[in-house]
């Protein structure tokens, strides 16, 4: 019977702490009202003694209760605009940023700037008329990007394959 009271008790408080207008307004009300709760929790007396003793600790009820009240609607309806002013600011973030990607693989475009090496070399050859002038470090480079008569074999041997 305890346990079933115990998981009400638990069951309540973190539905009122996930809700923003209860957790805001509970977490208010609590600094407000500090020294009232502090009495009441903390005094010797009983019963009646303890009933004044918190009332004069008690701020007027504006402040106890109006207060708490306003910060509660203002986070309940600040905080979501203020996640969804964020969250728009990082989708336009994105886009700029996206949108300048794109400007730049136009630019490596028109640059000639592709990421195949022979196909930057070949390109480099033809624009400077070097039919006549490819020397040993040209073909050297050509070289080293070809694939190896192995690896080609290999290719051939499978391409066959899956010919037949």
């Amino acid at each position: 019977m305890i346990k079933e009271l115990l998981k009400a008790i638990s069951g309540d408080v973190r539905e009122r702490a996930s809700s923003p207008f209860l957790g805001a307004y509970t977490i208010v009300s609590i600094i407000i009202n500090w020294k009232a709760l502090v009495i009441l929790f903390t005094s010797e007396l009983h019963g009646s003694g303890l009933v004044e003793e918190a009332a004069k600790a008690l701020l007027p009820v504006k402040t106890s209760i109006g207060y708490p009240l306003m910060i509660a609607l203002g986070v309940s309806l600040g905080y979501p605009t203020l996640k969804a002013a964020i969250s728009t600011f990082n989708i336009y973030a994105r886009m700029l940023e996206i949108r300048a990607e794109d400007k730049l693989e136009i630019l490596r475009e028109d640059l000639n700037l592709k990421k195949d090496p022979i196909e930057n070399l070949i390109r480099h050859i033809n624009d400077h008329d070097y039919y006549e002038k490819i020397g040993y470090h040209d073909l050297k480079r050509l070289h080293d990007y070809l694939p190896d008569i192995e690896s080609l074999l290999i290719e051939d041997k499978t391409s066959s394959k899956n010919n037949t």
